[in-house]
Parts: C-alpha cells; structure tokens; sequence
C-alpha cells in the first residue's frame, strides 16, 4: 500500500470520528438527552461516514488535478525541446539552403556522398545537358563519375570512402579535382564541410574553378623548362636530368661564327636556322636512342646520354661524329639562301668529374677547348682546366675585396612608378661596385665569384646597412633582393633583424625573393616570411613567369607583389602570346591579392601596354634608371 492510500484512510478515519463526535455532541445538546444510547449514535454515524466521503473525495480530486498538472508540465517540457530541436533544424536547413543556393560563383553542392540532395543554379552553368536535379539524378548519383583520374587530383573514390570524405578528413591538404564534361575539362579546387541532420551525415562540398589558374600554371610549367624558339628542353631542364643521376654523359654543342650568320642573313633566318638544327638534333637521336637534346641559351645545343646502355669513350666519340655528320653535312634552305655550318662539341663523362654539378661546367671547358684548338670535338680532363680561370677568379676576389675596404659598394635607386596614383611610389635598392677608375660596375660581374669567395654574406650586409640608413627617415617603401643564400644564412638573418629594429624600417621594407631559387626551399622560404611579416615586411616574389611554376605554393605565402619578368614585358606590343600570359598572371595576383610590377618598361609603347592591362606599377628605364640618389616623387611619364 502507497504513502498516498494511507494518509488518505487516516484522513477518512479521523474525519469519520470527528464528524460522528460533533454529530452526537449537538444531538445530545438538541434533545437534552440524559441517557445515551447506541440508536442515538446511527444518524451521527452515517453523517460522519458521508463527510469522510465527501473528504476523501476533495482530497483525491485535488491530488488527481496536480498529477494532471505535473504531465502538463511534463508534456510542455517535451514540446517546447521538440520545438527547438524543429528550430534549430529549420535554421540549418536555412543555412544549408542559402550556402547552396545563394553561391553563384562556386558550383555548390548538398551530398550524403553517395547521393545529391541540393545543388546552386552554378551547377548547371557547368552540366548543360540538364536543366534541373532530378533530370541529372536519372543518370548520375554523384558528380565523381565526371572526375578524371589523374595523379595529384581528386579519385572518384579515395582509399575506398566517398571524395567528399576524404576532403573533409584531410583539411590541411589542397584538394583539385578535374571535372570532365562532354570532352572539356574543368579543373576544380574542392572544398567540404559536414554537419548533420537529424542525425543523417551530410557534407557540403564547394568547387572553385581554378582552370585558368591552372593554364597559367601548366603554360609557366612549360615555360620553365622549354625553350620558347625551339620547343627543346632548356638549361634548367639539362640541370634537373643531370641531378636525377641516370646519365652518363653530355655533349655541349656550338655553331661556329653563329653571329656572322645573324649579321649576313638576319636575325629571322638564324631563328629558322636554330629550329632546323633542333629538328636535326631530334632526328639524330630518335635514331641512336637513348639520348635527349636541349636547348642552352644563344647558338648553343646540348645532349645527354642517359644510362640504359653504358657507352665507352669510343661509342661517343661515334655519337659525336653522327652529330657533327647530321648538323654540317647538308646545307640549310631558306628560299634562295643554301646555309652550311660547322659545329664544336664538348663532351664529359660522369667518370671524369668529381660529382654531378660539375659536369655542365666540365663539358663547357671542352667545348671551349674545341673551339680555341679548332677540333670537331674534345673529351674534359681535369687537365683542361686552365689557369685562366683561377687568374680571373682571383682578380675579381681581390677587387671585391679591395672595394669593400674602400667603401666602393654603393647602391643605386631604381623608381618603381604607381599607374594608378600617377608618382613614385617605391623604390628598388640595387647593388653596384665603382672600380678604382670610377667605372660602375654591374653585379652580374662580380656576385657569381662573390659567392664562390664567401664574400656574398659581406655584400648582403653593406647592401642592407646603407638601404636601411638611407630610407629610416623617409617616407616611402623600399625594396631589396634577397636568396636563399642570404636566408639560410642565420649570422645574415639575424644582422637583417637588428637593422631593421635599429632604423625602424619594418613596415616600409619589401624582401624580393628571386623567383627560380625559391622553388626547392619553400619550407625556409615560409619561415622566413612568416618571421618577418612580424617586423611589419612585405614580400614580392620577383621575375615572376619564368620559374615558379607552383600556384598552390604561391597562394599559401600570399605575396604581396608579384613582379612580372622583364622577358614578358618586352614582348608585349608585338607578342600576343605574351600578352595573354601578363593578363594571366595580373589576374591570378588580383585572385590572391596581390599587386603586380612590370618590370623592364624601356619604351612609351610598353607602358602603354601595361596600363592597358591594368598592372598595378611600372619600372624599367623609361620610368627611370637606376642612380646614386633618390627620384622626385613627382614625375612626368
């Protein structure tokens, strides 16, 4: 029996008593009764019981009306949670809906991963072949079905879950994806966010198209290691096939007198010429096997002999002769000209050097030695080297030396012109050396023998020290070059940040990093950025169009400036190739964020092409030279 049950017969029992006591006692008082009986006790009892009824009846009515009040409680408890689960879905299914179909940028779409469930009006700008969900549902579950399976994007399945999966599990990674549909081919950066509801798994996946990134990316990816006359591969891509040691050997290859064939026919016939020698080349090759032509810089060819069959010194003096035999033994025809050439080869084998690296000079000392002795072709020994060399690398040590001591490193001020505010805006800190008679002399004379002396850091500091004192009380940005030399260099990092705390320059100082040698040291080159943003830095990637071909890599340091290489800018009024590869890269830093300097703007005709194409600065010796001092900022361009 129940607490309730037995207070409520308490209650009834002593209601019952109380109610038969007082029924009596007023009974008694009414008839003025001496004597009691027990017939004068029914009337009072049936009383008392009905009393106890009509208590217990109160009692259990009052009790049943707040039970009933708890399980109102109770049920309004359950609505009101049942109200704002509703809610909140209804709020993820308004943020579901507008993410998807207010994006009209991105393609946008809502997946379990194996099924859409919602796709933005994008979607269809890309799958014209339907015209709404459902029509595209009939024949495909998922757009992974149009992914193309290429090395280093997005699989219709990775590692055996869902793409949309694997992006959101690996959130550090850059995912691409290449969408082909109906034969064109869309390339895709992805990104994915999940969420679930009603405890269903759903993802929304967002594709940006990147495709003219991409071609930018593919055509500076070629320009890179391809020779732009000839198609050839170029010096650096010899470089990067001597480093994957699989040769045995290269042959450095020069046409004799090549300018006197400019100077006699023009300059559009050695072009013809210097195509019909690559074609000779090729046809050489492809039929001996195993070998790959290049095309180096200038008149000058070479071939490297890769190691799936091991050839003796008289196998390539053979491959030589073939060479010499295809290249001068018939005549060249241009129209009415017939053009006969002789050639100079240089040759070393991986035998004759102490390690890879010196292979490319080795084989440049042969050739050398061919063409100074008038032979066909010449084999490198270490006894071809010529004390010529060390003279003049010392020479130069001792004038740099000598310089330095006499403070004859100085730097010279190029101007560096804003299109859109129509002045100087900056200024470019380059290196020069005045020689004892009080001639300028440029760096690329002396900082290739600068870093083989060790003297390089030395440079880098008198460069810093004089550009920081120069520009601490001025009110304007300054640039300076820095490598990955001087960036590797702790003493030289650390002398950078010292200046820069002692003259105050942080927040006007912009690092040019040359743009080929940051490729294969991204992770220093991120430090360094990152550790000196700190100090307020800026950072301009420079030379930008002919060797960093790594978009990815480009948007993640975020560069500010992009300096576009002067080879592109020269072209621009008569060059439409180049033309469209500037208005690439112009659109790609405005992607990121970036602002872009042309640099080498050496005629009004330039300039006007660099406007026209919305360029954000302009530099080069139309704007203004390089000099000992510093630009008015005021100009007439």
């Amino acid at each position: 029996m129940g607490i309730n049950s037995f207070w409520r017969i308490l209650v009834v029992i002593g209601s019952v008593i109380v109610a038969i006591l007082a029924s009596t006692i007023q009974m008694v008082g009414f008839l003025n009764i001496e004597t009691l009986s027990l017939k004068y006790f029914i009337i009072p009892v049936f009383v008392g019981l009905a009393f106890g009824f009509l208590i217990v009846k109160i009692i259990t009515f009052a009790m049943e009306i707040k039970e009933k009040e708890k399980k109102i409680e109770k049920l309004n408890k359950e609505l009101q949670n049942e109200v704002d689960k509703k809610t909140r879905e209804l709020e993820d299914i308004e943020i579901i809906t507008s993410q998807v179909f207010n994006n009209q940028r991105n393609i946008t779409i809502l997946t379990t991963g194996y099924n859409i469930r919602l796709v933005n009006k994008r979607f269809f700008d890309y799958f014209t072949d339907y015209k709404s969900l459902d029509e595209f549902k009939k024949e495909h579950n998922c757009i992974c079905d149009f992914f193309e399976d290429r090395e280093g994007y997005i699989k219709p399945k990775c590692n055996g879950i869902p793409w949309v999966e694997y992006v959101e599990k690996n959130p550090d990674e850059l995912h691409k994806a290449i969408l082909n549909i109906n034969g064109k081919r869309y390339f895709m950066e992805v990104n994915v966010s999940k969420f679930y509801l009603r405890s269903e798994k759903l993802y929304i996946a967002t594709l940006n198209d990147i495709t003219k990134i991409e071609e930018l990316n593919n055509i500076l990816q070629y320009r890179l290691y391809h020779d732009e006359l000839t198609g050839l591969p170029n010096r650096r891509q010899l470089i990067e096939d001597i480093k994957s040691n699989s040769n045995e050997g290269v042959c450095l290859i020069n046409i004799d007198n090549f300018s006197s064939i400019n100077d006699t026919y023009g300059i559009k016939t050695g072009d013809k010429l210097l195509k019909e020698v690559a074609n000779r080349l090729n046809i050489c090759i492809n039929r001996i096997g195993n070998h790959k032509a290049y095309k180096l810089h200038a008149d000058e060819f070479a071939v490297l002999h890769f190691k799936e069959s091991t050839l003796t010194e008289k196998e390539l003096e053979e491959l030589a002769s073939d060479l010499i035999y295809e290249l001068t033994d018939k005549p060249y025809v241009f129209g009415e000209y017939e053009i006969f050439i002789n050639v100079s080869i240089g040759i070393a084998l991986v035998y004759s050097v102490d390690n890879l690296e010196e292979l490319l000079p080795s084989a440049d000392i042969a050739l050398k030695t061919a063409k100074k002795h008038k032979k066909h072709y010449v084999f490198y020994d270490k006894s071809l080297q010529t004390k010529k060399d060390y003279e003049e690398n010392i020479l130069w040590t001792k004038k740099l030396i000598k310089a330095m001591v006499e403070d004859r490193i100085v730097v010279y001020f190029q101007p560096i012109y804003s299109l859109k505010y129509d002045e100087i805006a900056k200024y470019e800190c380059l290196i020069r050396m005045i020689d004892e008679n009080g001639k300028v002399i440029t760096p690329h004379k002396f900082l290739k023998i600068a870093k083989i002396s060790k003297l390089y850091p030395s440079l880098t500091k008198i460069i810093v020290e004089k550009s920081f004192q120069r520009f601490s009380d001025m009110d304007c940005q300054f640039s300076i070059n820095i490598d990955v030399e001087d960036i590797i260099n702790p003493n030289t990092r650390e002398f950078i940040k010292e200046k820069i705390i002692k003259y105050g320059v942080g927040t006007k100082l912009i690092f040019e990093i040359v743009e080929t040698e940051s490729v294969e040291n991204y992770d220093i080159i991120k430090d360094f950025v990152k550790e000196f943003r700190g100090f307020g830095c800026k950072f301009a990637i420079d030379d930008f169009g002919t060797g960093y071909s790594n978009i990815e890599r480009l948007a993640e340091i975020k560069f500010e400036y992009l300096k576009i290489d002067g080879s592109l800018i020269r072209k621009l009024p008569n060059d439409e190739e180049s033309k469209i590869i500037v208005k690439l890269i112009n659109d790609l830093a405005n992607g990121i964020g970036a602002k872009t300097v042309a640099e080498f703007v050496e005629s009004k005709e330039v300039l006007e092409k660099v406007m026209e194409l919305g360029i954000d600065f302009a530099q080069g010796y139309y704007i203004g030279e390089p000099t000992p001092y510093i630009a008015e900022r005021k100009i007439t361009v």
